[in-house]
């Protein structure tokens, strides 16, 4: 069963489990273990028709002995999934869905860690300051991806 998240009224965010008893896996969201980041003003937003909505869709496989942390980030702006500097907790069960609406043309990369040691990282990592290849995607633009986590 989907469990939507509104980030904004032009952001919704679905999570949804794998296929296998998905209504029994947990879903947890919790605030992260770094200090809250600081609050930055919003970003004005032309409205031209490049700014339509869109849609993304990544799929979380982790091959790890631990639950991994992800977060969501658009490339050069602000505004992350989920919202209020939490993130998704992927374990090591079936593929974990996480599908968002999104402004089309937009870059989207994932960074993600190890929830029991945060130096192991994918992607943009943990504060999104990682310089990565292959973990960024275009909204809208992309077809479904999969993303494996192993060590």
């Amino acid at each position: 069963m989907p469990i939507a998240l509104r980030a904004a009224a032009f952001l919704a965010l679905t999570l949804t489990a794998g296929q296998a008893a998905a209504a029994d896996l947990p879903r947890r969201m919790v605030p992260p273990p770094e200090p809250a980041p600081t609050i930055e003003r919003p970003q004005a937003v032309p409205a031209t028709p490049a700014l339509a909505t869109g849609r993304l869709e990544l799929t979380f496989r982790n091959t790890t002995s631990t639950a991994v942390n992800v977060r969501l980030r658009a490339l050069n702006s602000s505004a992350t999934w989920p919202v209020g500097g939490r993130f998704y907790i992927i374990d090591a069960i079936p593929d974990q869905t996480i599908s968002l609406s999104c402004y089309t043309g937009t870059p989207i990369c994932y960074g993600a860690w190890a929830s029991d040691d945060r130096s192991v990282s994918w992607g943009v990592g943990l504060d999104g300051r990682v310089t990565c290849r292959g973990c960024c995607t275009t909204c809208g633009e992309s077809p479904p991806a999969t993303i494996v986590f192993s060590r």
